[in-house]
């Protein structure tokens, strides 16, 4: 027995992926395929195609296989597109399922294979068929939850998959669980977590780092910054807070924005650049590009926000600046309302427009002669409730001990 898997014997999870996911799903793959490897289980990628997955799977040290099968379809459309987008589906399951199975066999999976997991909910009918044929367990992990649809199709498709394959379902917020819970599937909550040692805001040679970083941006050391790291995309709404900032005027004179996220080529990260530009902002709002390194740029940051349009269903940047020992303004719709605490480790907002998140900005400025505290019990909470290792005994209690 491996000693590291805390009592348990080590198990064997394979991730079916459709190789082409980005951003919340590609972490939660890779992240938590990662964790329960250095614990001691054996972790292995399958993904259909190649894409930005399969890339971040390469880096991590993963063991991956990629199938060649092509892009899984989109469920996507209204009306008669979205019975033609379940179509796709059916016969892509058809044609990918006998050979993902076979490949398994070949590997000797049907002797050692355990769990059978996706993210993808485009894959969710595969995945179930795959485990059927293999005898293992099924586990679904939502990072994104259900949207409304006509006739309610969406949350019977999924829901049918789910009872047919007697799927674990493991969603990132309770929001997302709410999205799908009823008809026969009772999902669990699982929280993602992150790696405090890499947003560790005390690590060795930090301080100087922040201070080159804001020197090199002509950020005084002392003037408050708070940071929206994000893909520049309209959901994510960076117009949004350049304008609420603009707004404030006198009150947020001495306040900076600092914007991480790509791609800046685009028409959304042109016009982030125009209205900087047509505001008068250029020297307060500085805009990064695109990022590997979120634990860099967050300590160049004194607090952090997250004001996604709509209802987000994790956020997980929220998360990174908290473990990175930063209070957060956040959109409370979904996600974020579960990981940070108002008045406590962060500001909770109701809307998510220009006035709704003004009126975050001048809360968070009111506050700031605690935003040291309410950083330090912003890391605190996250490092015992949002940590990789919380979530992946998490994962080992609701999938190994259930």
């Amino acid at each position: 027995m491996n000693s590291k898997t805390n009592g348990q014997s080590p198990r064997s999870i394979v991730w079916l992926a459709g190789g082409n996911e980005r951003g919340g799903a590609l972490s939660a793959i890779v992240n938590l395929a990662n964790a329960l490897r250095l614990a001691g289980h054996r972790t292995r990628v399958i993904a259909c195609d190649d894409g930005p997955l399969t890339e971040a799977v390469k880096r991590a040290k993963i063991d991956l296989h990629v199938m060649s099968l092509g892009a899984p379809p989109n469920l996507s459309g209204d009306g008669a597109e979205k019975f033609l987008s379940l179509y796709r589906v059916r016969r892509y399951r058809q044609g990918a399922a006998p050979r993902i199975a076979a490949h398994l066999r070949a590997c000797g999976a049907d002797a050692t294979l355990d769990v059978l997991q996706t993210t993808t909910p485009e894959l969710l009918p595969l995945a179930v068929d795959v485990s059927l044929r293999m005898g293992v367990r099924c586990v679904w992990e939502m990072t994104n939850a259900i949207s409304e649809t006509p006739f309610d199709l969406a949350r019977r498709f999924f829901r049918s998959w789910c009872v047919r394959g007697n799927v674990l379902v493991l969603a990132n917020s309770q929001y997302t669980a709410d999205s799908i819970a009823g008809g026969g599937v009772e999902p669990r909550v699982m929280h993602l977590g992150v790696d405090p040692d890499r947003f560790d805001p005390h690590r060795s040679g930090a301080w100087d780092r922040r201070i080159e970083d804001r020197s090199s941006l002509g950020i005084a050391a002392d003037a408050p910054v708070v940071g929206l790291i994000a893909r520049m995309v309209e959901s994510k709404n960076q117009l949004s807070a350049i304008e609420a900032l603009a707004s404030l005027g006198e009150r947020a004179k001495d306040l900076h924005l600092l914007l991480v996220g790509g791609p800046m080529e685009s028409p959304y990260g042109r016009a982030v650049e125009s209205m900087r530009s047509r505001l008068g902002l250029v020297e307060r709002v500085h805009v990064i590009g695109a990022s590997d390194e979120p634990e860099r740029w967050l300590k160049v940051c004194d607090v952090a926000m997250s004001v996604y349009r709509g209802a987000e269903t994790f956020g997980i940047s929220a998360v990174e600046a908290m473990m990175s020992g930063r209070a957060v303004l956040v959109h409370a719709r979904g996600g974020p309302g579960e990981t940070v605490m108002d008045g406590q480790t962060g500001w909770h907002i109701h809307r998510a427009d220009v006035h709704g998140i003004a009126e975050g900005l001048v809360r968070m400025l009111d506050d700031r002669s605690k935003w040291k505290s309410m950083g330090e019990a912003s890391r605190v909470h996250a490092l015992r409730r949002l940590s990789i290792a919380q979530q992946r005994e998490a994962y080992e209690r609701f999938v190994f001990d259930s």
